[in-house]
């Protein structure tokens, strides 16, 4: 009789321990997906924040297009002229801070990338923190890099010498 007591005891412990292990691995496995999925959005938010910072560059874009839900965008010029209202991604926010540079042909551009399901839910006087924030220094507007530089005393030797008969 006391045999089986104490097997009946140890096969529940055994259960016990089964379960807390178990337990234990989905924890770190649940967390380790948690994590994967926040890493997953921190490189969404690296990209958006690039792309569209060298979309303004380009000047295939202006800060007034960019603040606010991202527009989806798919790589062709030729469909920002296409009548209708842009499509919009709900997931991302962007916010578009501008403000003079010490040098006087560049501008400061930061943009704040937010989570778009968050910035509905908090209060209209809170922002809430950027998922990930890039701050450059642009050439905007009328202050934008001529299409042309202007030629140095090099460049025009080099142009003679090819003129008239090369080196």
């Amino acid at each position: 009789m006391r045999d089986r007591g104490s097997i009946l005891l140890e096969t529940v412990v055994a259960l016990a321990i089964f379960a807390t292990v178990g337990l234990l691995v989905l924890s770190s496995v649940r967390e380790g997906l948690g994590r994967l999925e926040q890493s997953w959005r921190m490189q969404q938010a690296v990209d958006l924040a690039r792309s569209s910072l060298a979309r303004l560059e380009g000047g295939l874009t202006t800060i007034e297009e960019l603040d606010g839900p991202v527009q989806l965008w798919d790589g062709d010029i030729s469909s920002d002229t296409i009548a209708g209202e842009p499509e919009v991604d709900p997931r991302w926010m962007l916010d578009v801070e501008v403000e003079p540079a010490e040098f006087s042909t560049l501008t400061r551009v930061t943009i704040h990338v937010h989570d778009g399901s968050v910035q509905d839910a908090t209060l209209e006087d809170e922002s809430p923190a950027a998922i990930y924030s890039l701050t450059q220094l642009v050439r905007l507007g009328e202050n934008a890099a001529p299409d042309t530089l202007p030629e140095n005393d090099l460049m025009e030797e080099i142009r003679r010498s090819a003129q008239g008969g090369g080196f």
